[in-house]
């Protein structure tokens, strides 16, 4: 397993997706290595790069050079057989090169670039040539592959369309939930005052401020919600408020930390998250493990952990605070519809949101991909 970017088995990196799979495989008994950052100089040389020539306007991606897709390929090709794997097991979003002779890839990532260049706000402002590679070196790249695995159906469809990969080696298999409940069971009461809980470590792009607001109008309204806020704090102190608590960033691998974002997954009422960009949703399925509805926007890999009206609400990803107010004004006034919504987030969340079902289906995945090749 390779997660090109670090290694597999950090929980610093990829928000954590890769050393879940590998604790789950570890749990499964599965026969597994996993593989060093390949030139950890180049991959932090190509970061500087990208940060000088994004502050100069015109961002030059390192993951899309050629030539450097090439080494990359070839590091990571030279580990997995010297490690004797039959496949090669790719988390994250680095696109990567298969050659003649190579070990046959399965990649499992959340979105292709192209999709990330038109949708993330983070991947703008990109150079001409930067924008002119993405297309074909991931084209080639995703086709090449014994597999693809999307977690989303919007990153399932955008491969199908845009890169003609084969359907036979195109899969849809999403993620699971980081961080669970081991005794959660489904919720029938809302507490007094209802608590509103924001999981997010970008401002803007996971609409943090929106939640703020939304929370602001239920106040308005004379509903006394308070909201928990973990992953970021205010950009300045305008943002503060009484029914607004800023817990900062929280680390799921620091005991502390872990148990004190427990805590406030088990004493909220509803997971709240208008983002903007998510082409998951971890903390969705989170929410879900807690049996705890989730109301946010209906946009990239959302519906997928998200079910409009079975385990939350899903809304356009323009929609005000006021109509955010509406549905959660209305659910609260609604015992037995949030009682549903509870029980059907637990039950989404343990039939397609568990690491171990997510896990065993990307074997299934690479089993066969290994009899194909």
């Amino acid at each position: 397993m390779s997660a090109v970017e670090g290694r597999a088995d950090d929980v610093h990196t990829w928000s954590g997706i890769p050393a879940n799979v590998v604790r789950t495989m570890r749990d499964l008994d599965v026969d597994h290595v996993v593989l060093d950052e390949p030139s950890p100089l180049l991959v932090r040389s190509g970061k500087l790069v990208a940060a000088a020539s994004k502050r100069a306007g015109h961002k030059l991606n390192w993951e899309v050079e050629p030539r450097l897709v090439r080494h990359l390929t070839r590091q990571i090709q030279a580990q997995a057989r010297q490690a004797n794997a039959d496949l090669l097991l790719l988390l994250g979003w680095h696109t990567l090169g298969v050659e003649p002779g190579d070990v046959p890839a399965v990649i499992w990532t959340d979105a292709t670039y192209a999709q990330r260049v038109e949708r993330a706000p983070h991947w703008q402002h990109l150079s001409g040539r930067t924008r002119g590679q993405v297309e074909p070196v991931e084209g080639e790249s995703l086709r090449q592959m014994a597999a693809v695995v999307m977690s989303s159906t919007v990153a399932y469809e955008d491969a199908a369309a845009r890169y003609r990969v084969d359907p036979s080696r195109l899969h849809r298999i999403g993620f699971g939930a980081n961080l669970t409940a081991t005794q959660a069971g489904p919720r029938s009461r809302i507490g007094d005052p209802p608590r509103l809980l924001t999981v997010g470590v970008k401002w803007e792009r996971k609409g943090v401020d929106r939640s703020v607001l939304i929370a602001d109008e239920l106040h308005r309204r004379g509903i006394p919600v308070h909201l928990d806020v973990v992953g970021v704090r205010p950009p300045d102190d305008s943002w503060r408020r009484d029914h607004v608590t800023y817990h900062g960033f929280l680390h799921q691998d620091r005991e502390a930390d872990r148990n004190r974002l427990q805590r406030l997954y088990a004493d909220a009422d509803l997971f709240l998250l208008p983002t903007r960009n998510e082409p998951f949703g971890i903390v969705f399925a989170e929410a879900a493990a807690y049996a705890l509805p989730s109301l946010g926007s209906a946009v990239d890999g959302v519906p997928d952990v998200v079910q409009h009206d079975r385990s939350g609400i899903l809304l356009p990803v323009d929609a005000t605070a006021q109509q955010y107010a509406d549905e959660i004004a209305a659910l609260l006034a609604a015992p037995d519809r949030y009682a549903d919504l509870s029980l059907g987030a637990l039950t989404h969340y343990r039939s397609s949101l568990t690491w171990d079902s997510a896990v065993r289906r990307v074997l299934d995945v690479c089993e066969i991909a290994v009899k194909q090749d």
